[in-house]
């Protein structure tokens, strides 16, 4: 108990008594100062440990910025260079003095520069180009080169040739002998009366050769409805199967074709070669894409990549711009709808491949391609309005896509047209196509669907000309249908079991047509080898009496082109 009160007392004491500091003696002064000072080195080194990594950071948004800017010239050398791929295929030697040595700089001040060589290698011509581009920005600039682009383009002509009518069933411009064997046989029909209704419906059908011996040669049942128009002087007792040909006449004595009533010559108008679309002044990035259904609005978008929705059903309320770097691609379930009128710069090749809707467009399409364009699949291109399609590699239909053009249409390709497989391609007004090498229409039956006010005039430059298995303008007179070849292009085959109604004019080319095929209309070539087995070819005697086929455009449908940004 005393122990408890004297513990008490203490406690009292020191509550009532002021507190003092008394250092430890055991603590050395000088340890302390060596504390002091190690702390103030540990805040230095934690200080100049902030400045290195704040020097690091911005060293690193510098060396992001260098390389955004390297890697925007490489992209802008990667431009020139596509650009001048373009303008060499559509233009060839035109385009190069504009093009060698050029610079050619965007609103924003970034640029390339193009040189080009060309060798010359006889049916071609081969150009080798380098591009540098420049870009910069926040007080820097790059330069980057691509060195030894190659492209080759052929030389050939778009001038083709126009009759001022078909004025005979089969005309050969050259003297090699023409042979009808089989079964196969001529005669002629006159569509402002009525439809072909048989063989022989009208023995009117005259086919004309320059040559004077051995030109005709007739085998089998082979048979002409009509007369065969040969040289003054020709010996005609020479001739194979004379007894099956009704009349012989020397060309100063060939009877006219004599209209069925007085009507004048009729020419046919073409459509109005679309106007220029305005090119926009600035563009938006393209937005991304996230699948399902998505709404963009109308508007100008641009990318230097690829356009490619992937599996996303895009809707665009309202008109679309659409500049293009590399491909543009509709695969998969992916489609596009413009509710409005579009228009595409592409830099490369343009693919509606897969089983997705595709691309719907509500007014007119403007298409310049740098590559191929391609439908594929069971994609669906459908224009409500005109088109115009510029393309400078090839054109390919195939699979069960179609083509549906409401409107007229100028469809410009600089290469190869292909309608293959169960593509086909719908025009319901007016279409002029312009083909740089080669056409080649196979395998499903209707390649071609003309409408009601429709028609088509395909013009070749180059190459062949294929037609096999088609049903082609059954429903309308042959002027709805018409193909001109230039004298570059050397064959045209008609092959299969197929109907065409339309005329073929190609002076360059050797003619055939075999199998059961039947062409309602009229041909003239360079020469006619062979018409046989079961073909029969029925002249349209309302041919005599119509202008066919317009003049071509002076100027070629290609008329621009840009990159990414609005070029000077």
């Amino acid at each position: 108990m005393d122990r408890d009160v004297q513990e008490l007392a203490i406690l009292l004491q020191l509550q009532d008594s002021p507190m003092t500091f008394v250092p430890n003696p055991s603590v050395n002064p000088r340890e302390r100062g060596v504390a002091l000072l190690a702390t103030l080195a540990a805040i230095l080194a934690i200080g100049l440990f902030a400045a290195t990594v704040t020097t690091m950071i911005a060293d690193t948004g510098e060396s992001h910025h260098v390389q955004q800017v390297g890697n925007q010239a490489f992209y802008l050398a990667e431009s020139g260079a596509r650009y001048a791929i373009h303008r060499l295929r559509t233009e060839g030697l035109d385009a190069l003095d504009e093009l060698d040595g050029g610079t050619f700089t965007l609103a924003n001040g970034w640029g390339f520069e193009v040189a080009v060589d060309v060798v010359d290698e006889g049916s071609s011509y081969t150009f080798s180009i380098d591009a540098v581009g420049f870009s910069g920005g926040r007080g820097s600039s790059q330069r980057q080169s691509l060195n030894g682009y190659q492209v080759e383009v052929p030389k050939y002509t778009t001038d083709v040739e126009v009759p001022v009518g078909f004025n005979y069933a089969v005309q050969s411009l050259t003297a090699p002998r023409l042979m009808i064997t089989g079964s196969a046989y001529v005669d002629s029909y006159d569509s402002a009366v009525g439809n072909w209704t048989g063989r022989g419906a009208l023995q009117n059908a005259t086919i004309r050769t320059e040559a004077t011996e051995d030109a005709l040669k007739l085998t089998g049942t082979a048979r002409v409805f009509g007369s065969v128009s040969v040289p003054l002087g020709a010996d005609v007792e020479n001739y194979s199967g004379i007894v099956r040909v009704p009349n012989w006449y020397g060309e100063a004595e060939r009877p006219p074709i004599v209209a069925q009533d007085v009507r004048e010559v009729t020419a046919i108008a073409p459509p109005e070669e679309p106007a220029e679309v305005a090119k926009p002044v600035s563009w938006d990035a393209l937005p991304r894409f996230k699948g399902g259904s998505q709404t963009v609005g109308g508007g100008a978008y641009s990318t230097s990549r690829d356009f490619s929705p992937g599996s996303t059903e895009v809707t665009v309320s309202g008109s679309l711009s659409l500049n293009v770097g590399d491909d543009f691609t509709l695969s998969g379930s992916g489609d596009l709808q413009v509710d409005g009128a579009m228009a595409a710069w592409i830099a490369d090749d343009m693919k509606i491949t897969g089983g997705g809707s595709g691309l719907d467009i509500h007014g007119d399409a403007d298409f310049l391609v740098g590559g191929d364009f391609q439908i594929t699949g069971s994609q669906n291109v459908v224009i409500d309005g005109g088109l115009d399609l510029d393309v400078a590699g090839g054109m390919k239909i195939s699979g069960s896509g179609s083509l549906h053009v409401k409107g007229d249409a100028y469809i410009d390709v600089a290469g190869g047209f292909d309608i293959e497989g169960s593509g086909s391609l719908i025009i319901d007004g007016k279409i002029i196509v312009k083909v740089g090498d080669g056409l080649k229409f196979s395998g499903y039956q209707y390649p071609l669907v003309i409408g009601e006010e429709g028609w088509v005039q395909i013009y070749v430059a180059d190459g062949k000309i294929a037609i096999n298995s088609s049903q082609i303008n059954t429903l309308y007179t042959p002027v709805r249908f018409m193909v001109f070849g230039s004298s570059e292009v050397d064959s045209v085959k008609i092959n299969g079991n197929g109907k065409m109604v339309g005329t073929i004019h190609a002076p360059g080319a050797e003619f055939s047509i075999n199998g059961s095929c039947e062409l309602f209309g009229a041909v003239l070539a360079r020469s006619v080898k062979k018409i046989v087995g079961n073909a029969s070819i029925h002249y349209d005697e309302e041919l005599s009496r119509v202008w066919p086929a317009p003049d071509l455009p002076e100027e070629p449908l290609r008329r621009y082109w840009t990159v990414v940004g609005e070029v000077d």
